[in-house]
């Protein structure tokens, strides 16, 4: 899941910072939180089953500091790993991967964070679907 989560930064960084998991450092807004689990298995195998197959849920969460920038940085994230607004593939070596996008959450204030301007960041959470098999 690894190669698959660095090709998907890859997509994203030349629109803005990407961290992983947790953002640290003197923070520009807007930015992006992806975060996912190290992979999970399809659900239905056959006994011979491949261990090699994925068929996880990755997000992207978009942190900014009103609820219009939010969702303008989210529906570049969303063009960027899905073009066409369909499932797209991704490019990793000896892996055939396809991305859909699935679920928007409600964008809200993040309210365990206070700017020193007293304002609290604005964040949205969009969910991915990734399918990933060896080529």
């Amino acid at each position: 899941m690894r190669a698959e989560l660095a090709a998907v930064k890859a997509l994203l960084s030349p629109l803005h910072t990407v961290y992983e998991v947790t953002a640290t450092g003197a923070l520009t807004y807007p930015y992006y939180l992806m975060w996912s689990s190290t992979g999970n298995a399809p659900v239905e195998r056959s006994v011979r089953a491949e261990t090699t197959d994925i068929d996880d849920t990755f997000g992207v969460t978009t942190v900014a500091l009103s609820a219009d920038t939010v969702g303008t940085a989210a529906a570049a994230a969303r063009a960027a790993l899905c073009p066409s607004g369909l499932p797209a593939s991704l490019t990793v070596a000896g892996r055939v991967v396809m991305v859909a996008f699935f679920e928007a959450r409600p964008i809200q204030d993040d309210k365990d964070v206070t700017l020193a301007s007293g304002a609290h960041p604005v964040f949205g959470v969009d969910l991915y679907r990734l399918v990933s098999t060896p080529a």
